[in-house]
């Protein structure tokens, strides 16, 4: 129940009508908090301040608040695309590095006063990055190397959620191959009942689609990737169609595995 720039915190059980009062007006620590009815007084109204929890290590994607769309890397600069790319984020002494699949790493330039080029991993100050929430959720982030240049090197803020994406996600750039021909068995039956003749067709076979696609857009992205990792993960929120199952057996073995996600991932970089 807000108060001000304060909330009296209550109970549902007391239909709220009640709250956490603490209990005496103590302010000794061990102090009791009981529940007492809502009246507003200073001992029943509390602050509260969003906190977020540290980075953990692992692979993101960032997306910028503004423009919505993703950070990458392309053509050996940084820029900003409607596709997801995957950034690891590793803890180190003063922040974090951040770096590309290809082991491209956030460098300051000494040379251009401050300013984020990728580079390959050298482990020194340069390519240490600090990190801070912003009141929205989401992050912005600077070299830590140029502290006279702070104000000047803030990138943006971006949300970041966890990816599973630890290869250049570009789009497809190769020709998507040709569907297989569908395969098709029809059979033909005479039956003979009092005198009348009945002959019944019946066709059956699978539908062959696009390899990869398996979210059926008719397109292999990364989009495709991300559905079938929640499906080998048997997350319960994602769904496959049976055909999107078929084209997503990439490996040669029968069923979805790790390892057709990873014959994937190999597509969409271009790999094979």
């Amino acid at each position: 129940v807000k108060q001000g720039s304060y909330y009296g915190i209550v109970s549902k059980c007391s239909g709220g009508t009640a709250g956490l009062d603490v209990y005496e007006w103590s302010k000794e620590n061990g102090g009791a908090v009981k529940q007492w009815e809502l009246w507003g007084g200073e001992c029943q109204l509390w602050k509260i301040t969003p906190t977020y929890a540290m980075i953990p290590d692992g692979w993101y994607t960032m997306r910028n608040v503004e423009t919505g769309k993703f950070l990458a890397y392309r053509d050996g600069a940084l820029t900003e695309s409607d596709t997801e790319d995957g950034w690891e984020l590793k803890r180190t002494d003063g922040g974090f590095t951040v770096s590309y699949a290809d082991g491209m790493t956030f460098t300051a330039s000494a040379e251009k006063e401050g300013k984020t080029e990728l580079a390959q991993y050298q482990g020194d100050k340069t390519q240490v990055m600090e990190f801070w929430c912003n009141a929205d959720g989401s992050y912005s982030f600077n070299p830590v190397a140029f502290e006279n240049l702070k104000d000047d090197l803030v990138f943006g803020k971006y949300v970041l959620a966890p990816t599973a994406m630890r290869v250049v996600t570009r789009p497809v750039t190769t020709e998507p191959e040709t569907p297989e021909t569908t395969t098709e068995t029809t059979t033909t039956t005479t039956e003979t009942t009092a005198g009348e003749t009945t002959t019944v067709s019946e066709t059956t076979g699978e539908t062959a689609g696009l390899r990869g696609d398996v979210n059926c857009d008719e397109k292999v992205t990364v989009s495709d990737a991300i559905l079938l990792a929640r499906i080998v993960a048997e997350d319960t929120g994602a769904s496959v169609t049976e055909q999107g199952k078929r084209n997503g057996e990439l490996d040669g073995e029968e069923g979805l595995s790790a390892s057709d996600t990873t014959e994937l991932l190999k597509m969409i970089a271009g790999i094979v």
